[in-house]
Parts: structure tokens; C-alpha cells; sequence
């Protein structure tokens, strides 16, 4: 992010983590910043949104043990703000979650990196008060499914012959734990890249997982279930363009007993083929809204299950396009769920990886309300799982460590002696185990 203060230029150098300053823009290559600062509890700063008096910086690793406003549950995604001078130092506070907008005369706009609605504040954010005046475009409760496509037909039933009418099918039923995931009237997909900017005949939102730019005509007069007026690639708002064409962004691949299962924490969707596609461009036969970003995915013995952020969907007898028999949001067995990135299941044991508090937790089955697991693990930053017969396999969030561990033993982790780079995923497949080596571009 480079915005520009008065005379002065500000960087945020997101992968050292510094906050960059030149008092006057530099000329060469070989004018060094006049600060460079490192500001405690700012992990990887990010956008830089600014009045021309303060600043907020979006982190996805921020560390501030409070913020103003009201709380999220990823607490590591915070905004940080310095109140009427330069990003130097430590900030003067912080907002929950990470946002990324424009100002005005009229107030702030944003989106939030891990959000749907867009945000809006009368006037900079610089206290818990001004924090909590924050509108939103708000939500209603939207259940998972049904997804598109013809639904199958009832176990044991023969399908009917051609010209038959076709029996009523019952409605698969949902044993929802919690409330279901909240799903706004439009989906403001900024995700980590999106943007918001404000000019003098329109207000344009970068939807960057939308793969879309919408836009207001004016600033309306209530923010609650405010749709786009307009978007400026397709007649309607909500087309993702990617999704209308047949791309999937970020698949995690599952074989369902030869049914083909790809979710996307990206598209906020599951795709499943009846078969795995024999030809270029084959569109999915069922495609389901999940409500929520499933990070990864696990099969075994009929029961396939989609897990991410604080959201788990369990189909006990998967069949294609039948409804999830059970979704768990926010708690599973003792286990508190806000940023799930990995699932496991072999039949026997279920494991769970949540980075928020450095935990991959195995239960023994699925697991009831209160419900303690049989292993719980500590492992910095965990990210997706795969597990075979007791033998758990747990890839990195971020880093350069694959461990392994028995879940059927009382050992700790040991990590595998390969040479990686920010593996995504290690995987148990029916010739041998593999690595997706994902930052050296190979498999291993």
C-alpha cells in the first residue's frame, strides 16, 4: 500500500512486517525510508487506509490483546490505528478484523478481508466510540443448499421410467448445531485484495474473490441490506464472472466412493460430479452454497465431511446431492472452532486442526456437546490434514514443516525429513503418501 501524507510517502513492507516512511517522495532507488518502524503487536500489515490525518493498517497477524469496537472471532485480524500523525511506532489502537476502504466528507467505507458486508463509519474510527458507530449491510440467516442439480433418487427406489411422474422426495433433514453460518443479501467478496474507492459519481467496491467490480450510485441512506446499483463487468451484481465461466478457485479434491468432490473456501461451494469428468470443461453435476469457506475437506467409509472457519458439515451417508445431516458451528466436543483449516477422518478418528490456538485435537468419532478429545496436540500454525488408520498427517499453515503423529500412541508429533517450502498439503494416497510442495512449485 502506498499513500501519500501530505509530502510524505508510507509503505507497509507486509512481509518483514515493517511500517515504511519518506518524509518527501523518493527520486532514485537509492533514497532509504526516514523510518522504518517494526510496531509491536503489528504482525503483517497490510492496506493503508487514511483521512489525511490518521491511519489504519490492516493485519492479518495482529497481536493487540484489545481493540475498540465490537469483537470478531478471528482475534488476529485487526486494523491498527495512529491518531492524527505518521504510522511510526506503536499504534494508538486497533479495530477488530481487517479492512481495507476509502474516505470522504461523508464517512468511511470499507471491506473486511474476512467478511461478506461492507462496512461504513460517519467518521475516522480513534476510539471505542467511534469504533462501535460501524454500520454494516447486514445480514440474514441463509441455510446450506439445496444445491443445484437433480436430487437422487431414494435408496433402494428404482428411478421411474421415462414419461413417469416422479415420486415426492422427502427433504433431507439438517440437525443443525447452532445457528447456521449468516449470509448477506449480496456477498461483498473483497477477501485479502479487495478494495474500496470513492469518487465523485459513484462508489466502486473491488471484489477481489468475486473476481467483480460493483459499485453505489450514491451513499445510501440506510447500509442495511444495500445491494450494488450496479457492476461493471455484467448486468448483475451478484455474477461472479469466474464462477458463471466454470472456474473453481482453491479445490480441495475428495473421492467419495468414485464421486468426485471439490470444495472451495474461495467460492463459498462444494462441486460434486457422480463421476469423475472424462473431458475438458465438464461441469459439476450438484453444486452446493456452503455458507461458509470449507479450507479442506475428508472422506471415509460413506461419511464425508467439510470443515473451515468455525464450521464443520457432516454427511453421515454421503450420496450425491443429498443435504449435509448435521452441521457444527462454533464448538466441537470441548474444542472452541473460529479458523479451521484442516480435517481428518479414517472411519474411527476424526482430527481437527485450529491455528487460532495452536491445536490439532483427535476425537474418537464424531464427537457429542462437551465431548473431551483423546489427543490434543500442540502445533504452531496448523493447516490442512489427511489421516490412515490412526496415522495423522499434519501440513503447515504457513512454514516448512509435514509432521506425522499415531494417534493410537502416546507420542507428540515428529516432523518428516524433507526439504519444503510452505507445503499445502500432505496426503495418504493408495500408492504412497505425497506433498504438495506448493512455494518450490513441485510434489514430492
Amino acid at each position: 500500500a502506498l499513500p501519500i501524507y501530505g509530502e510524505s510517502l508510507v509503505v507497509t513492507d507486509t512481509r518483514k512486517g515493517y511500517v515504511l516512511v519518506w518524509d518527501s517522495f523518493p527520486t532514485d532507488e537509492n533514497s532509504a525510508p526516514t523510518s522504518s518502524s517494526d510496531p509491536e503487536g503489528v504482525g503483517t500489515p497490510r492496506n493503508i487506509t487514511s483521512d489525511g490525518s490518521s491511519f489504519l493498517i490492516g493485519d492479518e497477524n495482529g497481536s493487540q490483546p484489545t481493540c475498540w469496537g465490537e469483537p470478531t472471532a478471528n482475534r488476529n485480524r485487526q486494523s491498527h490505528i495512529w491518531v492524527n500523525r505518521l504510522p511510526i511506532g506503536a499504534p494508538d489502537g486497533c479495530i477488530w478484523d481487517w479492512y481495507q476502504g476509502d474516505v470522504s466528507e461523508r464517512g468511511v467505507i470499507a471491506l473486511a478481508a474476512g467478511g461478506q458486508d461492507a462496512h461504513f463509519w460517519p467518521s475516522f474510527p480513534v476510539d471505542n466510540d467511534t469504533a462501535l458507530q460501524r454500520q454494516t449491510t447486514g445480514s440474514q440467516n441463509t441455510p446450506m443448499g439445496p444445491p443445484d442439480g437433480e436430487q437422487p433418487d431414494a435408496p433402494g427406489e428404482e428411478p421411474p421410467s421415462p414419461g413417469e411422474p416422479q415420486a415426492q422426495i422427502g427433504e433431507s433433514t439438517i440437525r443443525t448445531v447452532g445457528n447456521m453460518p449468516q449470509a448477506p443479501a449480496h456477498s461483498y467478496l473483497g477477501g485479502d485484495g479487495g478494495d474500496v474507492v470513492i469518487t465523485d459519481t459513484a462508489i466502486y467496491f473491488v471484489e477481489y474473490n468475486g473476481n467483480r467490480v460493483t459499485g453505489w450510485n450514491q451513499f445510501p441512506s440506510a447500509f442495511e441490506g444495500k445491494a450494488p446499483d450496479f457492476s461493471v463487468f455484467d448486468s448483475d451484481p451478484d455474477v461472479s464472472t469466474l464462477l458463471r465461466d466454470g472456474y473453481i478457485q482453491n479445490p480441495v479434491l475428495a473421492n467419495a466412493d468414485g464421486a468426485l468432490v471439490a470444495s472451495s473456501d474461495y467460492d463459498r461451494r462444494m462441486y460434486v460430479w457422480n463421476e469423475a469428468p472424462g473431458e475438458n470443461g465438464a461441469q459439476a453435476d450438484y453444486v452446493y452454497l456452503t455458507g461458509f469457506p470449507a479450507w479442506d475437506n475428508t472422506y471415509a467409509q460413506g461419511t464425508l465431511i467439510i470443515a473451515g472457519r468455525d464450521s464443520l458439515a457432516i454427511w453421515r451417508d454421503f450420496a450425491p446431492g443429498n443435504l449435509p445431516d448435521e452441521v457444527i458451528r462454533g464448538q466441537l466436543g470441548t474444542l472452541a472452532l473460529s479458523d479451521l483449516k484442516g480435517v481428518a477422518f479414517d472411519g474411527t478418528y476424526l482430527a481437527v486442526s485450529e491455528p487460532q490456538s495452536d491445536t490439532v485435537a483427535v476425537f474418537e468419532g464424531i464427537p457429542d456437546v462437551g465431548e473431551e478429545p483423546i489427543r490434543s496436540y500442540s502445533v504452531r500454525g496448523p493447516g490442512r490434514l489427511d489421516m490412515k488408520d490412526g496415522l495423522l498427517a499434519i501440513a503447515p499453515k504457513e512454514g516448512a514443516s509435514v509432521l506425522l503423529v499415531d494417534v493410537t500412541s502416546a507420542d507428540e508429533p515428529r516432523e518428516l525429513r524433507v526439504r519444503v517450502n510452505l507445503p499445502n498439503q500432505a496426503k495418504f494416497l493408495p500408492f504412497g503418501f505425497a506433498i504438495a510442495d506448493t512455494s518450490f512449485h513441485r510434489v514430492q
